[in-house]
């Protein structure tokens, strides 16, 4: 992500405490959105009942901003804007099941 990008995500964490294009995918079970760009909007996905994120960026999630939440924190790295071969799929589809059948309420970006 270009140095634009990064400004425009502090940006909007300072004025939105939800993460870009939040989105239930299965209510109470499964949802999408961008990068979260602060604490707070990681303790507003905590509020909404997620308690599992399974990151697909080149770098996982601050520690500081999902420290000391009730909160597990899973990170697959992925080539931003670039295709997961077949290896990286299946990974993530077995980190997304085990999370799931064990009846946690999972974010993936």
């Amino acid at each position: 992500m270009g140095i634009g990008g990064l400004f425009l995500r502090k940006l909007r964490a300072r004025v939105s405490g939800e993460p870009t294009g939040f989105v239930w995918i299965e209510k109470g079970k499964l949802a999408a959105s961008g990068y979260p760009s602060s604490r707070g909007q990681v303790e507003w996905l905590v509020a909404q009942g997620v308690d599992s994120i399974l990151t697909l960026t080149p770098e996982p999630l601050p520690m500081e901003w999902v420290e000391h939440l009730p909160l597990e924190v899973m990170h697959l790295p992925l080539e931003d804007h670039s295709p997961p071969d077949v290896a990286e799929l299946e990974q993530g589809a077995t980190l997304l099941e085990s999370r799931l059948d064990a009846g946690k309420t999972v974010l993936v970006h």
